[in-house]
């Protein structure tokens, strides 16, 4: 999954490129960026069965529900598309997760970046 959001980034950003060659201010490029990040326990490697679970129907697949309050600081793998009125930050090992988006016009933000990752048992 990791690598066909990297892909599709790439194909998406090469495009940009090649669609307005003339416009020297659009860059891409692949960096990345430091975040304090809350850690996994390891899976549990006993799949539940269908009839022994009340949750939803998980068998053959582990559960990854083990959260921790250990925070360590982790390197993310970021990639950057930024033209003359944008800087775009993606995180492609989160799922192709959009970090951040700067307006270069106004200097703010338009999605807020976490200043720390942690996950949850949510969607």
């Amino acid at each position: 999954m990791r690598r066909v959001v990297t892909l599709l980034v790439l194909v998406c950003a090469a495009a940009l490129l090649r669609a307005a060659p003339e416009k020297p201010g659009v860059r891409v490029w692949q960096d990345t960026l430091q975040l304090p990040t809350y850690l996994e326990a390891p899976a549990n490697p006993n799949a539940p069965f269908d009839l022994f679970t009340f949750g939803r129907f998980n068998y053959p697949y582990p559960l990854r529900d083990g959260l921790t309050d250990k925070r360590e600081v982790v390197s993310w793998r970021t990639l950057n598309l930024e033209n003359e009125y944008l800087r775009l930050t993606v995180l492609p090992d989160l799922g192709g997760h959009i970090y951040s988006c700067l307006d270069k016009r106004t200097g703010q933000q338009m999605v807020y970046a976490n200043s720390a990752i942690k996950k949850a048992l949510i969607g």
